[in-house]
């Protein structure tokens, strides 16, 4: 995903370009090719003023899906085994899911939620969020296999 710029050459223009996050110019296009990125996008926008705002805001959603994919990573807390952490992250990520859990709790620091280990709760968490369309990973412990801590290092056997 790139943004292709194709403008007279100015001094002023140039150097505005070299400041955008991979950014160069191709010779063979004759272009300047710009990384596709959230941050490029809002500085050309705003210098430039290519899109409309409703294009703007599509183009922008594409690049944050890509960028910053909504998903939900379920494991283990390396202290306890008895509880769940889900942490929620992404474009048009969805907290008022987890919210409906009773005895959730959120850790600020780690930006994470932790839940109580319970299968039937799992499984509804990884079902809700696939249908409201987060790319959901399973990271918990599967049948028959367990860990042991050894060094502050979690080993599996």
């Amino acid at each position: 995903m790139n943004f292709y710029i194709q403008m007279s050459y100015v001094k002023e223009e140039v150097r505005f370009l070299k400041t955008l996050q991979k950014t160069y110019w191709s010779s063979n296009h004759n272009k300047w090719i710009s990384k596709a990125t959230a941050d490029n996008l809002e500085k050309l926008q705003l210098r430039y003023h290519f899109f409309d705002d409703i294009r703007y805001n599509k183009i922008k959603n594409i690049i944050l899906q890509v960028e910053a994919p909504y998903k939900v990573n379920l494991y283990y807390m390396p202290q306890s085994m008895e509880e769940i952490c889900v942490k929620i992250e992404g474009q048009n990520s969805n907290h008022e899911i987890i919210k409906r859990v009773s005895n959730r709790r959120y850790d600020k620091s780690d930006k994470r939620w932790i839940v109580p280990k319970d299968q039937k709760l799992i499984d509804w968490i990884k079902t809700e969020y696939s249908a409201d369309g987060a790319m959901v990973y399973d990271k918990l412990v599967k049948k028959g296999k367990s860990y042991k801590k050894v060094k502050n290092h979690l080993i599996l056997l």
